[in-house]
């Protein structure tokens, strides 16, 4: 993975070490001229040396075989059932005893061969690619079965932040033909379903893990697949989070083994790679010994049982899958002094306990003796979860420039004897890194590394900052921004919901060029994130998330240090950020990500702030939208056209929402006031900014997520640069949340990344820019049944919604094809399509030509690929124009 590693920690776990002259013989790694981290995990292929039980591992099937005799003395057997191995890599081999015996062709096999085996692969139909659940519903899929009595099988990933158990109802059925979805007042719709047969399993694991069902009695022919998820949820405070992604659910065919042997030769014994590699690693009665190798990946991290995000007790380090009994080693350049961190942890994600264990780091370097640190890990002292939060920190010292060599081993606890030493024991060496020595760090004098403060305020709508929108909501933004720093007033976000405006913000490309567009795509592991590029850059990075889909299952953990996602808003994101930084070891800058979901609905301001917004005695039309649990739910409900809800209750919502929205203003000011006072940052830049905005009814909708008006594309971009500068400018050219990373860079002094899209507004800032841009700015939403896009030219903004092929029909509340004068009318009321078709159509056509271009360059370029892409739907997208989609919708 791309993830640095930066941060310095004082060593936290009892060392018993080895060797005499310990003190003298200390070394250190080589850093480069600007004092840069190295991250080992991202180290070359070619340094790496890797010895883990997973190579190779196969487990045994001894299946009841039919025999059948032959002549000549032989014994023809045959098996016919799930093989639980992917059929095109299943790496299959057949014993007779001690002796493997030779694959046959098909012409060999009916042409009689006496010995060796033959196999025919189960063929596999995809039913669904990925999906995610985040709340509990029904989703219903096509099913073309091949096979009677047909093998289900898929993997799963739990969210599941709080221990409990989620469960999955798989049922194969028929819909009546022309049925109508069932829409009930709350909750997704539902379609009349007649069971032929289901299954319930339990999904409660945090990593990928195979699950297997016999549809039995179901025959072959055209099915109707429903998944109901039950027990999924996200807390209001986004605390907790109990979702889960499905991918590669297929229908799977039997696979036929047969061999022919001697009579007098043991019976044969099939063994492959199963699909669930580390499942039966940990179920087996021993854990098989592997030789170290090179890498066998041209990039080291391209398989995900070897380098992946964890996530223990909300805080996500990428670490090394390194089980008992494995090492790793890597071999570098020493120069000067550096110290060694990394975070430890033997933990069972299925059993969610900390286990106990041993790590043995070596370091050696030529001509000099090796240094050996032996850590006993026991969770019964707690120092599991310590390790994981605090890290170790060797310190090294350097005798000169030379070659050196880490590793690492992971063994059993020393106490244990018998056969459970050969069990293996699951531990991930969370982040190694080398750092400079704590006497050695320095933001060298003469270059302009400022800590980096990034504010994201979810859902804030830019005429909510009072400096943009008038009133007295914001003081605090208003001066430390307004008055102290730059504004954008005109700035638009490249979607209307979180997750693809937030790859946006981090990869600056738009929705079409990243490819992470529904609530199942993640920021793909292969894309360097803004987070990762200023790790490069040689910058400590930290970020404190509220967790849904800012969740690191979605990506954006690539690139942190530390990535803590233990939510509750604000009020404890801040105070841990607060703690957090006065116990960090200060030498390096710093990139600091803070995002909250504070001023998203359901909106329920502390009192003092309700009473300040909101006049005595004001009530809704219904106790629903006053009330945290049902408020989304009604509103969702109006949106789906469920229900009608009078003006007032805009009003209603719009002053909680303010409310909100001051609270946040009033949580952040003595953040900022503290960090001052206590010196915790040095003189940082700081930027505020949101994702999307919030619809109150302005064209009939509620939320976000739904339409690109402005209400919901609209947001306050604001910046405050060290020492004050640019204090008091306001600029009115349009921009967008693109422009951020490109802007960080300028003003840093970095090279701009090629395949960037945004632009730098630090000419703008200056002043030398000071023309309206003729650039466009696009924004797109995909849901289930339709696409929309918008442009934005000069004063204009064209909005493009279209029906996918065979869904239902579009919301009656939008048009085909619409165009504002964004000059004369904000509010976007006065649709100038029919007036101005020729301009309209010529500008949408040649956005769509953009979005074509950019999905084409994300497909061939394979860079920012979103990871649930694939070949039907890329055709389904190309079919309708310009955008991609997949079934269902993702709402944050």
């Amino acid at each position: 993975m791309r993830s640095p590693v930066r941060k310095a920690l004082l060593l936290s776990a009892p060392l018993l070490f080895l060797g005499a002259g310990f003190v003298a013989q200390w070394v250190a790694l080589r850093l480069t001229p600007e004092g840069r981290v190295i991250r080992l995990l991202a180290q070359p292929p070619s340094t790496l040396k890797l010895a883990t039980p997973l190579w190779n591992f196969r487990v045994s099937l001894q299946p009841e075989w039919k025999t059948r005799e032959l002549k000549q003395g032989a014994v023809e057997y045959s098996w016919n059932g799930l093989l639980d191995a992917d059929p095109k890599t299943p790496a299959l081999a057949v014993f007779s005893g001690e002796r493997r015996l030779a694959p046959l062709s098909e012409a060999n096999w009916r042409a009689g061969e006496s010995q060796g085996y033959w196999t025919v692969p189960g063929l596999e139909t995809t039913l669904c690619r990925n999906y995610f659940f985040a709340g509990d519903h029904s989703q219903y899929f096509p099913a073309r079965i091949d096979w009677a009595s047909p093998y289900l099988e898929w993997e799963s990933l739990a969210i599941n932040s709080d221990g409990e158990g989620m469960t999955l109802e798989v049922a194969l059925g028929t819909i009546p033909e022309g049925a109508e979805p069932i829409e009930p007042q709350e909750g997704p719709a539902t379609l009349p379903f007649e069971v032929i047969w289901s299954a319930t399993v339990t999904v409660g694991v945090s990593e990928w893990t195979s699950h297997q069902l016999q549809a039995r009695g179901v025959e072959a022919g055209a099915h109707a697949l429903r998944l109901t998820a039950k027990g999924t949820f996200s807390t209001l405070d986004k605390t907790a989070q109990r979702q889960f992604f499905l991918r590669n659910f297929r229908s799977s065919g039997p696979t036929e083994i047969r061999a022919r042997l001697p009579r007098s030769d043991p019976p044969p014994e099939v063994r492959y790679t199963p699909r669930d590699r580390v499942r039966a690693l940990f179920a087996a009665p021993h854990a098989p010994e592997s030789r170290p190798q090179t890498s066998p990946w041209a990039v080291y991290d391209e398989s995900e049982l070897l380098v992946r995000p964890l996530e223990l007790e909300g805080l996500v380090r990428t670490a090394l899958f390194l089980p008992t009994p494995g090492s790793w080693e890597v071999t570098t350049r020493t120069e000067s002094a550096s110290d060694l961190i990394f975070y430890p942890a033997f933990y069972s994600s299925e059993r969610e306990t900390w286990l106990s264990g041993r790590v043995i780091v070596e370091v050696s370097r030529e001509n000099l003796p090796g240094v050996t640190w032996e850590i006993d890990l026991d969770p019964s002292k707690d120092e599991g979860s310590k390790l994981w939060s605090e890290g170790i920190r060797l310190p090294l010292v350097a005798e000169g420039p030379g070659s050196l060599q880490l590793s690492f081993r992971s063994a059993p606890p020393k106490e244990r004897t018998g056969s459970e030493t050969a069990k293996a024991i699951p531990f991930f060496l969370g982040e190694p890194m080398l750092v400079p020595a704590r006497d050695r760090r320095s933001r060298h004098p003469g270059t302009a590394r400022p800590d980096i403060l990034l504010l994201s305020i979810d859902t804030l709508r830019a005429d909510a900052v009072s400096g943009i929108g008038g009133g007295e909501t914001t003081p605090w933004m208003d001066d430390y921004f307004g008055r102290g720093g730059v504004t954008f007033t005109q700035a638009e976000a490249p979607s209307s919901w979180t997750l693809p405006s937030h790859a946006s913000l981090f990869l600056s490309q738009y929705v079409a060029r990243h490819g992470v567009r529904m609530h199942f795509d993640r920021v793909p592991a292969e894309t360097a994130t803004l987070a990762e590029r200023f790790a490069d850059q040689g910058y400590e990075t930290a970020a404190f998330v509220d967790r849904e889909f800012l969740n690191h299952r979605f990506g954006f953990h690539q690139g942190f240090e530390l990535y803590d996602q233990r939510g509750g808003h604000f009020a404890s994101i801040l105070p841990r950020c607060l703690e957090w930084l006065g116990k960090r070891d200060r030498g390096a800058p710093l990139f600091l990500f803070l995002h909250t979901y504070d001023v998203h609905d359901p909106y329920d301001p502390p009192e003092a702030f309700r009473a300040r917004f909101l006049p005595a005695g004001s009530k809704p039309s219904t106790e629903e939208i006053e009330r945290r649990e049902t408020q989304m739910t009604t509103l969702y409900g109006a949106n789906q056209g469920h229900r009608e809800l009078p003006e007032s209750d805009a009003e209603f919502l719009r002053a909680l929402y303010l409310a909100e929205t001051a609270y946040v203003d009033s949580l952040l000011a003595d953040f900022i006031h503290q960090v001052e006072a206590r010196g915790l940052l040095q003189d940082p830049l700081v930027i505020l900014l949101s994702d999307h905005g919030e619809a109150f009814r302005e064209h009939g909708t509620w939320l976000h997520g739904w339409t690109l008006y402005e209400e919901e594309t609209r947001i306050p971009i604001l910046i405050r640069f060290p020492g004050n500068r640019h204090q008091g400018r306001r600029i009115s050219a349009r921009v967008s949340l693109l422009d951020i990373a490109p802007t960080l860079f300028e003003i840093l002094g970095w090279s701009i990344p090629e395949e960037w899209q945004g632009e730098s507004l630090l000419p703008r800032i200056e002043g030398i820019e000071n023309h309206p841009s003729e650039r466009p700015l696009y924004a797109e939403l995909t849901q289930s049944e339709r696409v929309l896009a918008s442009v934005w030219k000069r004063r204009m903004k064209y909005i493009e919604n279209r029906t996918l092929e065979g869904a239902s029909p579009e919301n009656p509340r939008l048009v085909n094809r619409e165009a504002y004068d964004l000059e004369t009318d904000p509010g976007e009321r006065r649709n100038l399509g029919g007036e101005r078709l020729e301009e309209v159509s010529r500008e949408l056509e040649a956005a769509a030509n953009n979005f074509a271009e950019m999905t084409a360059r994300q497909r061939e370029e394979g860079a920012s690929a979103a990871a649930t892409l694939d070949a039907e739907t890329i055709q389904g997208l190309q079919a309708i124009g310009y955008l991609q989609t997949g079934t269902g919708a993702g709402k944050d």
